[in-house]
């Protein structure tokens, strides 16, 4: 298994750091989970986009952390994406590795932070999954040498 991180960060942003780990713990095991080669691959990448909305900046809001994993797995029939994301609903045939709340777990705490998730796959031809979260000026900070380890 081969994993590539790439970072787009300022030094140092402000974040609830617990809250982004459990998301990105439960995206990077299903990856894993649901692998379908040797030579597996996950591609993280990390950039964050500044809100220029002065309504949420005069709340205290400061940005947006976008998340993209991208993997080269079995991939996801289109027919059962929209279903992952809610507990105990999603179907993916034969595989019977899960038991429905990874995917829905990460959803939850992404939208309990003010931000989203998408998923966008083909069968057998790996998945992309895309999470944004926002960053407050009052939140925990968190600097790219705690992302790598």
């Amino acid at each position: 298994m081969n994993a590539k991180i790439d970072i787009s960060l300022p030094e140092e942003i402000s974040m609830e750091k617990t809250k982004y780990f459990e998301i990105l713990y439960h995206l990077t095991v299903n990856s894993i989970k649901f692998k379908c080669k040797n030579d597996s691959k996950i591609n993280l990448q990390l950039f964050y986009e500044p809100i220029k909305d002065l309504g949420m900046i005069r709340r205290g809001w400061k940005g947006y952390l976008k998340t993209v994993l991208v993997d080269n797995g079995k991939g996801i029939p289109k027919k059962t994406q929209d279903t992952l994301l809610y507990t105990f609903k999603g179907n993916l045939g034969n595989m019977k590795q899960g038991v429905g709340i990874g995917l829905s777990t990460a959803r939850a705490i992404t939208e309990a932070v003010g931000g989203n998730i998408r998923i966008k796959s083909q069968k057998g031809d790996g998945t992309t999954i895309t999470f944004t979260t926002l960053v407050h000026s009052k939140d925990i900070a968190i600097d790219q040498k705690q992302l790598m380890q």
